[in-house]
């Protein structure tokens, strides 16, 4: 199984995971629940008039985490802004359920944000952990 392949199984494992971000040394952690795949690469969305977003702008570092039944996983990494129409129209129609009402393809402060330079770390309790580069 390819890195985003297995990346996306775990996401998809659960309903919500847990998005941390750091602006001036002061952690924020919110639930997320919509991700995607689009040219090889995980993308998460937002809206632009979020803090999350202006956070994201300031600092793209970021931290993901969920428990499982059987342990839990992070993802630690870099989220990057792609402002193009076709990435927007992949989380949408992925989507389609948890999207709608909330993000659309064509509202300018609907934005996306794919992972660069990221780790997943897959922890089960006695067994040792699982890090994937993605």
């Amino acid at each position: 199984m390819d890195n985003i392949k297995k990346v996306l199984e775990v996401l998809d494992s659960v309903d919500v995971f847990y998005l941390a971000t750091s602006v001036d040394g002061k952690p924020n952690v919110r639930p997320f629940d919509v991700h995607t795949d689009f040219e090889g690469k995980v993308y998460l969305v937002t809206k632009k008039q979020k803090n999350v977003y202006k956070e994201l702008k300031e600092n793209p570092y970021v931290a993901v985490a969920r428990a499982t039944g059987h342990g839990y996983f992070r993802i630690y990494g870099q989220l990057i802004e792609d402002d193009r129409r076709e990435a927007r129209e992949k989380m949408y129609n992925d989507n389609v359920e948890l999207c709608k009402g909330k993000y659309e393809v064509d509202d300018e402060s609907t934005a996306v944000f794919y992972f660069k330079d990221a780790t997943l770390n897959l922890m089960e309790h006695g067994k040792e952990p699982v890090v994937i580069e993605f």
